[in-house]
């Protein structure tokens, strides 16, 4: 039908957030027009967890085989042959005393970094009151949005 007539479809966002958070959103609507029946709805189902994004089927996936004891032991030893194989040579200046990060001078310029006194984007700036503004605005949505997720 839209390929037919273009110019007679319109496509209007309605709601903004993470991809579960669209596809419980949408299961309840579906449940409560109860699309799967109406004439005029596309829809085949109301919503029985087999959503789909770009083709894909969207159900959640069970990754509990991952996290069983016996599949832990063997990422350990693999993990372990890998070390001795020295395949893992080049992540070794990252661990122990080798680590550049603890060097007294390079924790010094860590430590100045992240207290702000030199350095940093922001040091001897200030936000404007407009941009304070739409960071507050930014910060009240993301939590209104956040508590809507929990509710629903």
């Amino acid at each position: 039908m839209y390929l037919e007539n273009p110019s007679d479809w319109a496509r209007e966002i309605l709601v903004i957030g993470p991809a579960a958070y669209i596809r419980e959103l949408e299961y309840k609507y579906l449940i409560a027009l109860n699309a799967k029946e109406d004439t005029m709805s596309f829809n085949l189902h109301n919503g029985n967890g087999n959503f789909t994004t770009a083709g894909k089927t969207m159900a959640p996936k069970d990754m509990s085989h991952l996290f069983t004891l016996e599949n832990l032991q063997k990422k350990s030893l693999s993990n372990k042959k890998a070390w001795a194989a020295g395949l893992c040579d080049h992540r070794k200046k990252m661990f122990g005393d080798d680590n550049p990060s603890r060097r007294p001078d390079v924790r010094q310029k860590i430590s100045a970094a992240l207290t702000g006194l030199q350095g940093g984007r922001m040091t001897g700036k200030k936000h404007s009151e407009e941009t304070k503004q739409k960071m507050a605005a930014a910060r009240k949505r993301y939590w209104d949005n956040r508590k809507l997720m929990e509710t629903t």
